[in-house]
C-alpha cells in the first residue's frame, strides 16, 4: 500500500489480509457474546418455574389447610380421617402425608413416626417442596 502511494497510485479497497483478520477478530468477539449471552439467556427462565412451582404448591397447601379447620371445629374430629381425606382428595398432587413426632435428644430434636396425634404433610414439584404440621 505504501508502494501504491510512493508511485502515486490511488487504490481504494481492503487488501485481502485485511478482511480475513477482520472476519477472524469479528468471529472471535461473536463467539464470546454468544457464550456468554447463551447462558444467560437459557438460564433466565428458572426463577420463573420455581416461583410458579412455588405458588402452585403454596396453593394446595392453603387448601389442605382451610380443609383442616373446616374439619376440626367439629367434634368428631379424627386426624387419621383427616390425613385419608387429604390422601385422596388431593391424590393428583404429588403429597406425602405421614405421622411424626420429635423427640428431644440433648442439643437436637429428632423426627420418628410415632406419634398419631401430629400429622406432617409435604407438597412436593421437582425439587421444592413445602411442609405443614396438623395436630388433633
Amino acid at each position: 500500500m505504501i508502494l501504491s502511494y510512493i508511485k502515486g497510485q490511488n487504490n481504494r479497497g481492503f487488501t485481502l489480509i485485511e478482511v480475513i483478520v477482520t472476519l477472524v477478530v469479528a468471529s472471535i468477539l461473536g463467539v464470546i457474546v454468544f457464550t456468554f449471552m447463551g447462558t444467560s439467556v437459557t438460564q433466565s427462565s428458572i426463577p420463573v418455574i420455581w416461583t410458579k412451582n412455588q405458588y402452585e404448591m403454596f396453593e394446595v397447601m392453603d387448601k389442605i389447610t382451610a380443609d383442616y379447620r373446616n374439619a376440626v371445629g367439629s367434634t368428631t374430629f379424627d386426624l387419621s380421617s383427616f390425613k385419608a381425606e387429604i390422601e385422596e382428595t388431593y391424590s393428583s398432587y404429588n403429597i406425602k402425608a405421614q405421622y411424626t413426632n420429635f423427640i428431644y435428644s440433648g442439643t437436637n430434636y429428632a423426627e420418628s413416626g410415632s406419634d398419631t396425634n401430629i400429622l406432617k404433610v409435604t407438597v412436593m414439584k421437582s425439587e421444592q417442596s413445602v411442609m405443614a404440621l396438623f395436630t388433633q
